[in-house]
């Protein structure tokens, strides 16, 4: 990626920490049925802005075209028709923040976190059932719909997902996490957006600064 953020002018209450073009190439391969395999270019936009009272926003487009061969061929399951090919254009744009609650001591404090958006919203000019890889690449962790019902022509997954986290410092690199979360999103995309649900979540992370 080529990061130009230096080179943006800092407002008094929008700074971007990142404005970047990324050019990408993805190759892949089938491993079930006949071989096949698919080329995919991707230009990419990365960006995000620092807010004033701590709030974040990343906005990410992606413009991409992928060529398939043998087994990767996109199937149109209402028309039967086969394409060697596809366009596709893909935005991601989340709104978080993060805002420190109480300090129990130098080591552990207790953290709001909130991030919320598209994530993504993809059109596409075929009809077909197949998620492009750079699409789950480039979702916020791991909070994709329940169900893929096929059809990326022009569909998105819409989230809101505010969070309590524990975090202790053992050190100034090693750090423990416990959080709590609650995932609202819509359960299905492909041809519609529906199932909308609150999903309770929690987990734990150890990170490591090298």
């Amino acid at each position: 990626a080529f990061d130009f953020s230096e080179y943006i002018p800092k407002g008094q209450y929008v700074q971007a920490t990142q404005f970047a073009i990324s050019p990408m190439y993805i190759y892949g391969w089938s491993t079930k049925g006949p071989s096949g395999h698919v080329n995919t270019g991707i230009l990419s936009l990365l960006t995000n802005w620092q807010l004033p009272a701590d709030f974040t926003f990343t906005f990410n487009a992606y413009a991409f075209r992928e060529w398939y061969n043998g087994s990767f061929e996109l199937e149109n399951q209402t028309t039967g028709t086969n394409y060697d090919s596809a366009n596709y254009f893909m935005l991601l744009a989340w709104l978080g923040y993060s805002k420190e609650l109480y300090k129990f001591n130098d080591q552990t404090s207790l953290t709001f976190n909130f991030t919320g958006g598209f994530d993504p919203y993809i059109s596409s000019n075929r009809s077909a059932a197949w998620d492009p890889f750079i699409v789950g690449n480039q979702m916020y962790e791991w909070l994709g719909p329940a169900v893929d019902s096929g059809n990326n022509k022009n569909t998105y997954a819409l989230f809101a997902l505010p969070q309590l986290e524990v975090t202790y410092n053992y050190t100034d690199d090693l750090s423990f996490s416990i959080f709590a979360q609650v995932k609202y999103s819509n359960q299905v995309w492909g041809n519609t957006e529906k199932d909308w649900k609150l999903q309770p979540q929690g987990g734990v992370s150890v990170t490591y600064d090298f």
